[in-house]
């Protein structure tokens, strides 16, 4: 983070020192968090912060430090890393963005805003952390709900976390606590529960259409086999009185060829029998050698 500049100076044990980057020779105010000392200017805490305004407008020898380098405000149970990222985020980029500060950060920073009332800080780093879509952002959402108090915070971040179906990691659930983590496991056990009786419900349906299916197409075929046999009959029924015909054919042709004998014959017979007396010759029968004519 160029912006902020970050350093990898652990002010959490020691001797109290000042800040390598946020101790400003002209500024106006100095607090104190963990051993790092901060010189910075009232106006750019009060601006944010009416807690710490309020602070500020306290007269002095009540109990309190005065904010100068002989006694520095001292922020009990805020982190230096919470400042440093709080401070070097104003003096440098005065927006919370994502380019700029990542989830952790913010994590890291919102213990103060909240604490200092902040609001605007707040709601701001607050937007930005929904903006997420990862797992780890959704476990983000968790945790800073937890360190603002907010129900509904903490709702959407436990159904980002179910909708996200995979378990939160032993580190995600380290960071949520027991409770978060319960709840997200149960809600997705719960829906994959509910997932595999619709899954079932819908196996079943699809079950009962394939069997409906399956007797519609059994009286189907049923139907189809019974006309297939009612074809069969009938073109057993067309091939005997097919063979029927031919057997009354052939035989109309022998009646027929028997006829046409009896006939040949008759004309044969005719054509050898007198025309006078009807007598069969085996000549041509003359008018005067026939005996009926003669007699």
């Amino acid at each position: 983070m160029a912006e902020a500049q970050l350093s990898a100076i652990d002010y959490s044990c020691g001797q109290p020192r000042k800040h390598h980057n946020l101790y400003f020779e002209d500024g106006t105010l100095v607090v104190q968090a963990e051993r790092a000392i901060f010189k910075i200017h009232r106006s750019l805490l009060a601006r944010y912060s009416i807690v710490i305004r309020d602070m500020l407008c306290l007269p002095s020898g009540e109990g309190h430090n005065d904010g100068t380098d002989e006694k520095p405000l001292v922020m009990n149970g805020d982190s230096a890393l919470g400042w440093e990222l709080l401070l070097g985020l104003q003096y440098n980029t005065p927006n919370i963005r994502s380019d700029v500060l990542k989830g952790g950060d913010l994590l890291t920073m919102l213990p103060i805003v909240h604490k200092y009332a902040m609001e605007e800080l707040e709601t701001k780093i607050i937007q930005e952390l929904k903006n997420t879509s990862s797992h780890d952002g959704f476990v983000d959402l968790v945790v800073a709900s937890q360190i603002v108090g907010s129900e509904e915070l903490y709702q959407d971040g436990l159904q980002r976390l179910v909708s996200a179906k995979s378990a939160p990691t032993l580190a995600q659930s380290t960071r949520m606590g027991a409770q978060a983590t319960h709840t997200v496991m149960m809600a997705a056990m719960e829906a994959a529960v509910t997932s595999a009786k619709q899954e079932t419900v819908s196996a079943l349906n699809q079950l009962i259409s394939a069997r409906k299916e399956a007797t519609v197409a059994k009286k189907e075929a049923d139907t189809a086999i019974v006309r297939a046999m009612k074809a069969q009959a009938e073109a057993n029924a067309a091939k005997w009185d097919a063979t029927s015909a031919k057997d009354t054919i052939q035989s109309l042709e022998n009646k027929v060829r028997e006829i046409s004998d009896k006939l040949d014959k008759m004309i044969i017979t005719e054509s050898r029998m007198c025309r006078h007396c009807r007598e069969l010759t085996n000549w041509r029968c003359e008018q005067y050698s026939c005996r009926k004519y003669q007699d």
